[in-house]
């Protein structure tokens, strides 16, 4: 009974010991990815880090600190979250810069946790906007099936053709997740609803850019 009540007061001083030579942080392992990877001059990408350990297994709240370690595009960085959030995650948005290169950014705890993500910048189609549309398949019935059309534009307001178009939803089947815009700039899937009578959302994401929009039900 005393061994094993040493043994608890022994762990608990040492995680106050980590804690407190971390500056606070219990984090002890990080990841950092950046979707996507490959990125044109001027283009953006979402940059996500997660706590995969931490001393105390809950680092919820704790601040996390992103930073460019090599810059050769010229790139800035938006912080959307610098605390981690429910799923131990926070997220930036990386925004290259004018010129090509490879940039490197990291994130890192007080901890001492840290970890790095390479991003290449290149020439291509920088994207300026996603309009996301669904048209209803039925003819005028209870419809469960929807055409969701993505139409991609460049910064001037001219289609982006070529353009891989990530589409998801919170309800049913889409036909395909991955489509590539035509000459026109258009990207379309299908989606079957589970339910007819309930809806869904359908997020269209591209050069990281997200957009989303609500679909069905409809009679």
């Amino acid at each position: 009974m005393i061994i094993r009540s040493f043994r608890a007061y022994f762990l608990v001083f040492v995680t106050l010991l980590l804690i407190s030579c971390g500056g606070g942080s219990t984090v002890t392992s990080v990841t950092l990815s950046s979707d996507p990877a490959d990125v044109p001059v001027g283009g953006r990408t979402t940059l996500t880090a997660e706590a995969t350990n931490s001393v105390t297994g809950d680092a919820l709240g704790e601040k996390v600190t992103f930073t460019i370690r090599h810059n050769e595009s010229g790139s800035h960085l938006d912080v959307v979250n610098d605390r981690l959030d429910a799923n131990n995650q926070a997220r930036a948005i990386f925004h290259a810069g004018s010129k090509s290169g490879t940039d490197i950014v990291e994130a890192s705890f007080a901890s001492g946790a840290r970890a790095t993500t390479t991003i290449k910048v290149g020439d291509g189609v920088v994207i300026g906007d996603i309009r996301l549309e669904a048209f209803s398949q039925s003819g005028g019935g209870v419809s469960q099936a929807w055409r969701i059309r993505a139409t991609v534009t460049d910064t001037r307001g001219f289609p982006a053709p070529g353009i891989n178009v990530l589409f998801s939803t919170n309800n049913g089947d889409l036909g395909l997740t991955g489509v590539t815009t035509n000459s026109a700039g258009i990207a379309e899937t299908i989606l079957t609803l589970a339910d007819s009578t309930q809806g869904a959302r359908v997020w269209a994401t591209a050069g990281g850019i997200s957009v989303s929009t609500s679909v069905g039900p409809r009679n």
